[in-house]
């Protein structure tokens, strides 16, 4: 069973690899076995943290096209904060993520749901952070997260609604985005239920900002609650 202090060596095996020269690639079949031997269901969760960090991100933001199937695997059935903070939140608050690597954390998503917990635990993250925004880019991800993750708090979609409202409000992009208008719809579709007063309030402001055509959409959808 590996200890804490391996985390450190696992760091450091990845500053080796990657550290001198960022174009490195390593085949799939060295991470395949390296993610073999590193990542386990009894692995403490500073060992999974320190190998996401020292040799799954370093691939993941090198990517140049969407990632291969075997680099999915690696991080099959992977849950709750050890995933969090090893890959969701560095690939979201990035600024060098771009299509691929967002394709690679929403695939994530497709093939190991998010459980409630850990979705809303991400969704606080981000939403209690004012670093953050949804844009264009990472809004498919959400997107993703309440489609299969729909037992979220009332609380939480308070606050994540209001970083969305935040994000439209400021940016015109952002607010013409139809990609960010499918999120606020799957939303409202999803959880709506969930809805208190004040969410729906912040719902109707968002409605407001929104400028592609299917602003119509989420209103539509809101009146119906």
């Amino acid at each position: 069973l590996l200890s804490d202090r391996d985390a450190d060596t696992i760091t450091l095996i990845g500053s080796e690899l990657f550290g001198r020269d960022e174009s490195i690639k390593l085949p799939d079949s060295v991470i395949l076995n390296l993610t073999q031997t590193f990542l386990r269901k009894d692995t403490p969760k500073r060992i999974t943290v320190a190998y996401i960090g020292g040799i799954i991100l370093p691939v993941v933001f090198g990517l140049k096209n969407n990632a291969s199937r075997v680099l999915l695997s690696c991080l099959e059935g992977l849950q709750g904060q050890a995933l969090i903070d090893g890959l969701l939140l560095p690939v979201l608050f990035s600024t060098s993520s771009k299509s691929p690597q967002m394709d690679f954390v929403s695939r994530i998503l497709k093939q190991s749901p998010l459980t409630s917990s850990t979705a809303a635990s991400l969704l606080n993250s981000l939403a209690t952070s004012s670093e953050f925004s949804v844009n264009d880019s990472n809004a498919p991800f959400f997107t993703a997260i309440f489609k299969n993750s729909p037992a979220i708090s009332t609380k939480t979609l308070l606050a994540f609604s209001t970083m969305i409202y935040e994000s439209v409000s400021k940016d015109s992009g952002v607010a013409k985005s139809l990609k960010v208008s499918s999120l606020a719809l799957a939303i409202v579709q999803k959880c709506g239920k969930k809805f208190d007063e004040e969410t729906k309030q912040m719902y109707a402001k968002i409605v407001r900002e929104l400028k592609s055509f299917m602003a119509k959409r989420v209103d539509a959808a809101l009146k119906k609650l």
